[in-house]
């Protein structure tokens, strides 16, 4: 069973390093990349199987607009949707707390997800280390229309 919540206190700390670990090992990613700076409130959801966290996203406002990324999931973990259900966690609650839309810089899987709920490309697709990123954003009412 898995479950999905807010990480607390302690357990932030292993959610950023999961999150660098992850990227790091899989794509190069530079691990002092991935943690997101104290002064954007970052806020952590993770996945845990019992008390082992397997999946992470966050989300912290930047220039006055609201962001989401550091979404990932261990690679015993993946294939069942888990990624999905953490994004879509995280979206409501962000929606629930007034966001109006949300922005993110996605790689291919979290950029499927992201059109899957109804959102939408809004930039040009970049290299980033070992993959590319594109731009995308998914509104409060696209997010209640798919849900």
């Amino acid at each position: 069973m898995i479950e999905i919540r807010k990480v607390n206190g302690k357990e932030r700390e292993i959610a950023v390093q999961t999150a660098c670990d992850v990227f790091f090992d899989e794509q190069d990613i530079p691990k002092e990349m991935t943690v997101i700076k104290d002064e954007l409130s970052p806020i952590w959801w993770g996945a845990f199987s019992g008390k082992e966290l397997v999946g992470t996203v966050a989300a912290y406002k930047e220039s006055g607009k609201q962001h989401m990324g550091r979404l990932t999931v261990i690679k015993s973990a993946r294939g069942n949707g888990l990624a999905t259900k953490l994004v879509k966690t995280a979206l409501a609650e962000l929606f629930e707390k007034g966001a109006s839309e949300v922005f993110l810089d996605a790689r291919e899987a979290t950029k499927s997800i992201i059109l899957h709920l109804g959102g939408e490309v809004i930039g040009e697709e970049y290299p980033f280390f070992k993959s590319t990123c594109v731009p995308v954003k998914i509104t409060n009412e696209e997010f209640q229309t798919q849900k």
